[in-house]
């Protein structure tokens, strides 16, 4: 029960947070994630040339680049190897209000995202979201978001009560435990470590203990091979039988199409197509969609049909994209979705996969990122031009859960 001073102030937040996004939506006001920055200056920090070859970029003349931050190999790669603390500050707090949720967009929606607004705006619509959801208890936006999507039963307060607890203990310690680190090893001047450090000094603690660098990392994990591999361990995990079909063109865009079969009957459970390609028609991130589900509304003897789209670069050779550890992560992630989707059995379409809880949704596609770990990357790598695999001892201590590759 809010106090009146509380309500008060929850009324004038929410007149507040009304009026800014009636604001937002009449002036058309999109994100801006380019970031220009000195090619010189990108290349002293630590970002190889090899590595800028794999990150979405455009060359601008006079000695500067303009990076998409947008994408996320490049927003992450950028945010990891960089050594210029004001180039990853100029990342971070550009890619801070790219919007996460996936799809296509529209010839209009693309000319309106070549302006170049500012943040501000959005930065203070996600200040009243906080302040919002500290005022009804929560200790921060997120938390309510999560609280809302998860199941509301008491027993499950008190299990997310305690986890939170737990996880905040873990993040303090393990902040306390980095800042130690990296004051001891990296910079005895670090006083403390803000968002734009955190992968940064995470990269330098692998590499001081022997792990292998980004940029020679995505070299051994080429698309088409990559994902081979990958669809053997969702085999033996699901039961499937993953087949690669030919390749089709819709509209401009090209998807690989997978056909998934039972082993055993043989019997077709469903079609996946991936677009795994950074293009102007896409927003940023990566997402997994079904466009026919099983139930009702369903043809009868109709199968399913997801579409998974992805934000890779492409190289410029025949090579197909060079993939990072968190691309691996995001294809196992999505096809895990698609896989969820493929497997749902039920009577009306809007009790399917996609449409239950939060937290069940999203359990099989986290599950099966755990299986990106240091066999699987071993086992997978395959120097996209010597087709070198990588030893044990080449790669080098794997954290998973740090996207530092």
């Amino acid at each position: 029960m809010l106090e009146p001073t509380q309500g008060a102030e929850f009324k004038k937040l929410s007149a507040e947070l009304e009026r800014l996004k009636a604001d937002l939506a009449s002036a058309s006001i999109r994100y801006s994630y380019q970031v220009k920055v000195p090619r010189a200056e990108l290349l002293a920090s630590g970002i190889s040339e090899s590595l800028l070859k794999s990150l979405k970029h455009e060359d601008l003349g006079s000695g500067n680049v303009l990076l998409d931050v947008s994408h996320e190999q490049t927003r992450l790669s950028v945010l990891t190897n960089s050594s210029s603390e004001e180039i990853r500050k100029k990342v971070y707090l550009a890619s801070a209000t790219i919007e996460t949720s996936g799809g296509y967009l529209s010839p209009d929606e693309i000319k309106r995202r070549k302006n170049d607004p500012s943040p501000d705006l959005i930065i203070r619509i996600f200040e009243c979201y906080q302040k919002l959801a500290q005022l009804l208890g929560y200790d921060s936006y997120v938390e309510s978001i999560v609280h809302k999507r998860l199941f509301n039963v008491s027993e499950f307060d008190a299990f997310f009560g305690a986890i939170a607890k737990l996880s905040n203990r873990i993040t303090r310690a393990g902040s306390e435990e980095l800042l130690k680190f990296s004051q001891k090893n990296i910079d005895p001047h670090l006083k403390s470590i803000q968002p734009w450090d955190v992968l940064y000094l995470f990269e330098q603690q692998r590499k001081l203990r022997g792990g292998l660098a980004q940029d020679k990392f995505i070299t051994y994990f080429e698309w088409n091979h990559t994902l081979v591999k990958c669809l053997k361990v969702f085999e033996r995990v699901f039961g499937y039988q993953f087949i690669l079909d030919s390749k089709v063109n819709i509209a401009g865009v090209t998807f690989q199409v997978i056909k998934v079969y039972e082993q055993e009957s043989g019997a077709l459970k469903g079609t996946i197509y991936i677009d795994p390609y950074s293009n102007t028609h896409k927003v940023s991130g990566a997402w997994a969609e079904s466009m026919q589900d099983t139930g009702s509304s369903s043809t009868p003897g109709s199968r399913p049909i997801v579409i998974i789209g992805m934000n890779l670069n492409k190289t410029n050779d025949d090579s197909g994209a060079l993939m990072s550890g968190r691309d691996i992560a995001t294809l196992f992630h999505e096809l895990g979705h698609a896989v969820f989707d493929l497997s749902s059995n039920t009577r009306f379409s809007l009790s399917s996969s996609r449409y239950a809880v939060f937290d069940t949704t999203e359990f099989p596609s986290s599950l099966m990122e755990r299986f990106v770990d240091t066999e699987f990357l071993i086992d997978a790598s395959r120097h996209y031009i010597t087709g070198e695999k990588l030893t044990r001892e080449k790669l080098g201590e794997v954290s998973y859960g740090v996207p530092s590759w």
